[in-house]
């Protein structure tokens, strides 16, 4: 027992040096993501534990989603705290794209930061500033820094999910992940494939369902799609979700083929980072579409092949219109990303091969005929062209999806409500 701890030591030791280490050059490289435009410039200074914002008085409960999913998935969760009105909310992400979209969907109340860099003098200073009476991290965020220097009676882990790739170096790490794992007082998984790798490292772990299944419905804009549905004139709206570079342009190919035979067809298109907009432009104008750009026409179909989306958290508008959804970075090795969203709005959800990130979600959804897997190129011409003559035969999957999503209402209460009870004795 004494050996565990001496060893448990001397890793977190390592990896504190390591942060030291690399501390030399973090200031370049924050350099060259604020002239990148990956950073928000003005707020860079909260990642190494330096903050505008006063710490509310009363109790503060610390939420750290990394990034836009993980963000968008605790929304539900934040409204049902906030609605008890005994705690403040602390929310920290750390991505750009993800602060944007939170500042539009986050309440007035909840505060909102950038996660400190993992290197000790940072967290200590991140710790000292907020003095968190509870933090909850979501999905796959263990951050060893961090979590050592919390006392384990505060911390959970939520939406727990550990890729195969994880686990297999936590697997070479055993020692010293059952160290930083151990530390949570509890651990609430997304899946039971998930529920079963930690069990390898901790009994403090229970399988509770998939957060994401519990999102609340985008919020839609009826004027500006009353506006858009005005122009559509009988088309058939595709839209093409969260797309990457190498995405971008199968769909546009596999478009045009399937507009040679049948005219009244509209893509809207929205790159998942909107500071691409001038490269998928490029493709447009190479491939002769007539284009709209969202931010500039503001609701306009008309004489347009493909309306091109430069803006975040506006999806919910363009989902409500689409009678076929793609879901991007699954042509590509990005791993796909959630099919949760659109499956509100009775529209066809298809994903590429690739999407590992969100291979437990698919797997229910392919397995309950919820959505449909475009393998190729030319099987998605296929899909497109197949629904365009037989659209009927595809309602099963759009019902299916929706139905789905119902099952899993009560998960976020399920989750807050469970640990409430391992917290009674400081958060009540």
């Amino acid at each position: 027992m004494k050996s565990n701890l001496v060893l448990e030591k001397a890793w977190m030791y390592l990896y504190y040096i390591l942060g030291f280490i690399y501390l030399t050059i973090l200031p370049f490289y924050i350099f060259l993501r604020i002239m990148k435009g990956k950073e928000l410039g003005g707020r860079v200074f909260e990642k190494f534990g330096f903050y505008k914002i006063k710490r509310p008085e009363g109790k503060l409960l610390h939420i750290h989603a990394a990034s836009v999913g993980e963000s968008l998935s605790i929304v539900r969760l934040i409204n049902i705290i906030l609605k008890e009105g005994n705690y403040n909310v602390l929310v920290t992400s750390q991505t750009k794209t993800s602060a944007e979209i939170l500042s539009k969907k986050l309440p007035k109340e909840v505060i909102h930061s950038f996660f400190p860099f993992d290197i000790y003098p940072f967290i200590k200073r991140f710790k000292k500033y907020w003095q968190p009476d509870l933090t909850l991290f979501v999905e796959s965020e263990l951050w060893p820094g961090f979590i050592n220097l919390t006392e384990s009676d505060k911390l959970f882990l939520i939406g727990a999910r550990i890729s195969d790739k994880s686990f297999k170096n936590w697997l070479i790490l055993q020692p010293f992940a059952r160290f930083i794992i151990n530390k949570y007082k509890y651990i609430y998984t997304q899946s039971l494939l998930d529920y079963e790798k930690y069990k390898v490292f901790t009994n403090k772990v229970k399988f509770a369902g998939n957060l994401k299944f519990d999102n609340e419905k985008l919020s839609v804009n009826s004027e500006l799609v009353n506006t858009l549905y005005k122009s559509i004139n009988d088309k058939t709206v595709i839209c093409a979700a969260s797309t990457h570079e190498g995405d971008e342009a199968i769909l546009i190919k596999v478009f045009k083929r399937v507009k040679e035979k049948n005219k009244k067809l509209i893509l809207i298109l929205a790159p998942r980072h909107p500071n691409r907009t001038s490269k998928v432009e490029s493709l447009l104008q190479k491939e002769a579409l007539n284009y709209a750009i969202h931010s500039k026409v503001r609701g306009n179909f008309k004489n347009i092949d493909v309306y091109l989306i430069d803006t975040l958290g506006e999806l919910g508008n363009f989902f409500n219109l689409a009678e076929i959804t793609f879901i991007g970075g699954s042509f590509i090795d990005i791993g796909g990303h959630n099919p949760i969203e659109p499956s509100h709005f009775n529209t066809l959800i298809i994903t590429g091969p690739k999407f590992h990130n969100f291979i437990n979600i698919y797997n229910e959804f392919i397995q309950k005929q919820a959505s449909l897997i475009a393998h190729d190129e030319e099987e998605l011409y296929n899909i497109w062209e197949d629904y365009l003559n037989h659209p009927a035969k595809y309602d099963l999957y759009k019902a299916n999806a929706s139905n789905l999503i119902k099952q899993y209402n009560q998960i976020t209460e399920n989750v807050w409500q469970n640990i409430k009870t391992k917290t009674a004795g400081f958060m009540e």
